[in-house]
């Protein structure tokens, strides 16, 4: 059983994010997508796109600082970055062109995305990052490494960066899938919120109901990750640490875009455990900041009044299982 508990962490701290991949996201609103058809569409919507730096526009929304970091190149890089004026960013450019991304939705919520390969990344500005990188976190409480790593890059960037952060002190959250997941885990970051698909890759077990997921998390926990919060969609959250579980039921919604509900729901926990003395309450929080999430229009965020609304709604009982 890991020794490492849950405690709180003092409000208004520096938030680190990490987006390796950004991308520019078009929208397209369809009320079904029939392939092999002609379908005549509203005017796409351009939007900047990126795990992290969802993460950073969401606790931006919520009145809590964090920097962005990541790779941006060739004039999409520098039109995301004029979208991100509201945010703190620096981001190490690249010659390769930022990726550009479809993302058509029918009027049911259904998703069907049709993504980019990602850049190619030289050693030059690989080193240029990792100097932007050390020279933020000792000025950083947070290091946020969200997102899938490309075949482009090693997939042990994350354990790397896990292991460098905690030699400042940073605590880390990794929201990942895959191999840069399964050795992230390894450096044991602070927190890693899985959805059910990657808890199952993960531990390598079936994870369908509640009960598999509490079980993976605590598989999560003993090898000495402080915190594991399991994302199940419309069944909520499962959180557990060494000493306490619990599970979020969130109430029903009607789903516009589920696009940036995790990372929302990362946002939610980086701010609910800085402005919450129990892991109960910020569980709660971040359950109703990613429920909030999937009523929004592509990346916009749902108002503080949206967040509290279904804050009222969401049910968190003690693990019974």
């Amino acid at each position: 059983m890991s020794d490492r508990t849950f405690t709180r962490v003092e409000p208004d701290v520096p938030v680190l994010t990490v987006t390796i991949n950004p991308a520019i996201d078009v929208f397209i609103h369809v009320d079904s997508l029939a392939p092999g058809t002609l379908h005549r569409v509203s005017a796409p919507i351009q939007q900047v796109g990126g795990k992290g730096i969802n993460v950073s526009r969401t606790l931006h929304a919520l009145g809590q600082a964090s920097m962005s970091l990541g790779f941006v190149g060739g004039a999409r890089g520098e039109w995301l970055e004029s979208q991100l004026a509201t945010i703190a960013t620096d981001f190490t450019h690249i010659r390769a062109q930022t990726r550009m991304n479809v993302k058509v939705i029918e009027r049911d919520g259904h998703l069907t995305e049709f993504n980019s390969p990602a850049p190619a990344i030289e050693d030059g500005e690989w080193q240029l990052f990792r100097e932007t990188l050390q020279r933020h976190l000792p000025h950083a409480k947070w290091l946020a490494l969200c997102g899938n790593v490309p075949d482009t890059v090693d997939p042990a960037f994350y354990r790397d960066a896990i292991r460098l952060a905690a030699e400042y002190g940073v605590r880390c959250v990794l929201d990942a899938s895959g191999e840069a997941l399964r050795l992230g885990v390894t450096a044991k970051p602070f927190l890693v919120k899985p959805n059910l698909v990657e808890l199952a890759e993960l531990t390598g077990h079936e994870v369908i109901e509640p009960e598999d997921a509490m079980d993976g998390a605590m598989q999560l926990v003993r090898t000495g990750i402080a915190l594991v919060v399991v994302s199940m969609g419309g069944d909520g959250l499962i959180a557990a640490t060494a000493k306490e579980q619990w599970i979020a039921r969130v109430p029903s919604v009607r789903v516009v875009s589920s696009v940036g509900a995790g990372d929302a729901v990362v946002a939610g926990l980086l701010y609910g455990l800085s402005q919450y003395s129990s892991l109960r309450d910020a569980v709660r929080f971040a359950a109703a900041v990613g429920t909030a999430k999937v009523t929004c229009e592509g990346t916009s965020n749902p108002s503080r009044d949206e967040i509290d609304h279904i804050f009222r709604d969401v049910e968190v009982a003690a693990w019974r299982g």
